[in-house]
């Protein structure tokens, strides 16, 4: 069974039946232990964060230091109830900054934005504690997800957000050049990427992507040809910390827990609109 530990409820129809939802702070270290000694899991995966890359921006220190502190008190948690395994979800799209080629674990990182760097310290965090505590303790470095779920009213997400924007006849903005290549994977293959990690008892840092790259462009016309209207484009320049490109290499995963992704990105794109056209519009479009 899988019991999510959240600051507030999911997004209109994104949460699994099969799934129990608590609300709580993860700040609070009280409340990590209450739900942990609760609930009594074997594994658990850490995808709570208080930035996003372009918010980082205005953070301040509060929220860095509730960063890194959420994480400390689910590692206390799980460390006092016994937890195996603890898995962390850090971005492929953050940390290695812009570079061509296919980015390995190995090479060296570049984040150009507070965000990024904030992802490269909880690594540190989780593998220097887990490895003192006996935890299999793994971070998996995303690529761009996409899929059922993700807000398309976030500042994040551009495949929702497109979607919708183009469903509902609005105008939809590029932030950079059209050429730029990202890797966006869908969430279904991220979810067997951690349920893969923890059965193989993954231990240290993992790229977890599509291992394509897509130029906005190129997504932009997948997402027309699905919704079925094209949309007015305006351009938007690129902020300084924001990264123009990125591609991963996934072959550690491979190798460790015999993952690779499955989910091409039109089934992606077909199954994402599909869900933001039941739960996100006030009428049916397309």
């Amino acid at each position: 069974s899988v019991t999510s530990f959240t600051r507030s409820p999911a997004v209109g129809g994104a949460k699994p039946a099969t799934h129990d939802e608590v609300i709580g702070d993860s700040s609070r270290l009280d409340d990590c232990r209450e739900v942990v000694a609760a609930v009594k899991p074997t594994a658990i995966f850490v995808a709570i964060s208080a930035l996003t890359p372009r918010s980082a921006t205005e953070a301040n220190g509060d929220m860095v230091f509730m960063e890194v502190r959420s994480l400390s008190n689910i590692l206390q948690a799980a460390h006092e109830n016994g937890v195996t395994s603890i898995g962390f979800c850090s971005s492929g799209g953050a940390v290695y900054g812009s570079s061509p080629g296919f980015h390995k674990e190995i090479d060296p990182c570049a984040p150009p934005s507070l965000y990024g760097k904030m992802k490269l310290q909880c690594e540190s965090l989780l593998t220097t504690i887990c490895d003192n505590w006996s935890i299999d303790g793994f971070a998996l470095r995303i690529g761009n997800p996409y899929g059922p779920g993700q807000s398309p009213h976030g500042l994040h997400g551009v495949i929702a957000k497109f979607a919708y924007q183009i469903l509902k006849h609005q105008p939809i903005k590029i932030i950079g050049s059209p050429e730029s290549e990202k890797d966006y994977v869908y969430i279904d293959d991220v979810s067997r990427a951690a349920l893969a990690a923890f059965d193989g008892r993954a231990r240290g840092i993992y790229n977890i992507a599509s291992a394509k790259g897509t130029a906005i462009a190129t997504l932009i016309e997948k997402i027309v040809a699905r919704c079925g209207v094209r949309p007015n484009v305006e351009m938007g320049q690129l902020g300084s910390v924001e990264v123009s490109s990125f591609l991963l290499d996934v072959s550690e995963a491979r190798r460790d827990f015999g993952w690779e992704p499955v989910t091409d990105l039109e089934t992606g794109i077909d199954r994402t609109v599909a869900w933001i056209t039941e739960t996100q519009l006030d009428e049916t479009v397309g």
